[in-house]
């Protein structure tokens, strides 16, 4: 591996930023990590997620054993990794059954909707095959885990499917997460009472939800390093300056890991509302307990605490508070 003159790396995990860091020696790095397979970075920064600053070197899966990683940072198509059983079987499976259905189904036109619909049932029903299939194995669990954070499956599908890594794996990390992400994805739906959480904003200071009954609130789910979320920051400012009198809120949940770079992000995009983090990126737990796979992404609360909208967009907020703010 070609580390040029960056000299320190961290190795990030889905679950904990910062696990291990070392320096350089000669061309080669060592990170040590003893525990179930992971979901593994190596970056410049203890975070999974980026500022945009980080030279990501490979994202890899661990297994039983040692791992090696040969290659190069300016060609990371081509880096090898071996030593995991676990990466190559999701490694193949995604190259070999997954890849040749997506680029099928995306050289379909937008107007050939059965076509398309086909090939995305395939898809699907490719990732069920891999997972009951691979259910006594990590390789198995990590895919559903997966699966049930981009939400593939109803809640009689995914238990289901739970029920096959029970007798294996019931003790896992990624077991236990699954369980309660479909626990919380009973609570967090329209019509439903939002759940409450506390967190600590860039003063120190306690937020609770339920503090802010009352008033129409905006859960909006960002990172300092997510383009889209930065992208969007214009219309929530605009909109946050229009209605902050008459009754409404935004608290920002933060999924960064630094700080120093969500603060600096927040001054810059003049984001004067409520933000908060609890700084353990994709893990953050009020994230996790509303589950939230992918940001940007928001719920708004009317002053009873009820969920009535999720995940408006662009100048879907914007005509939403004009319609909620002129009755």
């Amino acid at each position: 591996m070609d580390f040029k003159t960056i000299k320190k790396y961290f190795l990030n995990s889905n679950n904990k930023a910062g696990i291990d860091s070392a320096l350089v020696k000669g061309e080669t790095l060592s990170l040590l990590y003893d525990g179930e397979p992971n979901v593994f970075i190596i970056s410049t920064k203890p975070d999974m997620g980026s500022d945009g600053s980080n030279k990501l070197l490979a994202m890899f899966i661990s297994g039983e054993g040692d791992i090696t990683i040969r290659g190069h940072v300016d060609s990371l198509q081509n880096i090898r990794i071996s030593g995991s059983k676990v990466h190559d079987e999701i490694w193949s499976f995604n190259q070999n059954i997954i890849m040749p259905l997506v680029i099928a189904k995306n050289s379909i036109p937008y107007s050939e909707l059965e076509k398309r619909d086909s090939i995305e049932k395939k898809i699907n029903i490719s990732f069920t095959t891999f997972i009951e299939e691979h259910s006594n194995k990590y390789s198995g669990l990590l895919m559903f885990y997966q699966r049930i954070l981009n939400k593939a499956y109803t809640e009689e599908e995914a238990k289901k499917l739970l029920t096959l890594f029970e007798n294996k794996h019931k003790d896992s990390y990624y077991f236990k997460t699954c369980l309660e992400l479909l626990d919380n994805g009973k609570q967090v739906k329209l019509g439903k009472q939002a759940p409450n959480f506390s967190s600590r904003d860039l003063d120190n200071k306690i937020i609770t939800l339920n503090d802010y009954r009352g008033k129409y609130v905006l859960l909006e789910f960002w990172s300092s390093w997510c383009g889209p979320c930065i992208y969007e920051m214009p219309i929530l400012v605009k909109a946050y300056e229009k209605y902050k009198n008459e009754g409404f809120e935004i608290i920002g949940v933060s999924l960064d890991t630094n700080r120093d770079h969500w603060k600096k992000i927040i001054k810059e995009k003049n984001l004067a509302w409520t933000q908060i983090s609890d700084l353990k990126g994709q893990q953050n737990e009020i994230a996790m307990l509303y589950c939230v796979s992918s940001i940007p992404q928001s719920f708004l609360l009317n002053p009873e605490g009820i969920i009535i909208e999720i995940n408006l967009r662009d100048s879907q907020l914007t005509k939403k508070l004009e319609e909620i703010f002129k009755k």
